[in-house]
């Protein structure tokens, strides 16, 4: 099995058991297993790296996360012809504070990922993140972009892969 199966199909596989995450995007049938959770995790003391603003010209600098909190929602289906599941985390009121210049950001956006598995091992998983990192005074503002999206068949054989990655600056 490649690394990538086993990553993905751990992934999911702690989501619907342990529920770190968010909702079905399907109807379950009657006789389906539904897994549902919702947990809340502070955001205070973690940190925004540089290399999430490579170019330096948005805010350029670590910020350190101060208060707020993450939510996290999570439904798994598992159903007679696989399994679906999804997660979302959502940023609240969180602020910090960047260790170079001192300045004041608030920090909002979501993430979710999806991802539907059949029988055989076939999955397709779905990444969309968006970040919005608002800063004090003119040009230290950036929203963060990025979809993923793989298919990986039965046989453990990427067949599609598709990143986009994008940070604008404002």
């Amino acid at each position: 099995m490649s690394r990538i199966r086993k990553i993905a199909i751990g992934l999911m596989f702690v989501l619907a058991l342990a529920g770190v995450g968010a909702f079905a995007v399907r109807q379950a049938s009657a006789n389906a297993t539904v897994y549902r959770s919702s947990m809340t995790v502070s955001a205070a003391g973690q940190t925004i790296p540089y290399m999430a603003d490579p170019s330096g010209q948005c805010f350029g600098e670590d910020i350190n996360l101060t208060k707020g909190d993450t939510l996290i929602r999570s439904q798994g289906t598992m159903e007679v012809d696989g399994f679906h599941g999804t997660f979302d985390v959502i940023r609240q009121g969180i602020e910090g504070v960047g260790v170079t210049t001192g300045d004041l950001y608030q920090i909002t956006g979501t993430d979710t990922m999806s991802q539907l598995q059949s029988v055989n091992g076939a999955f397709t998983t779905s990444f969309t993140d968006h970040i919005n990192v608002v800063g004090q005074g003119p040009d230290n503002n950036a929203v963060i972009s990025s979809v993923q999206t793989v298919t990986v068949n039965a046989n453990g054989q990427i067949t599609s892969l598709v990143q986009n990655w994008s940070i604008t600056c404002h």
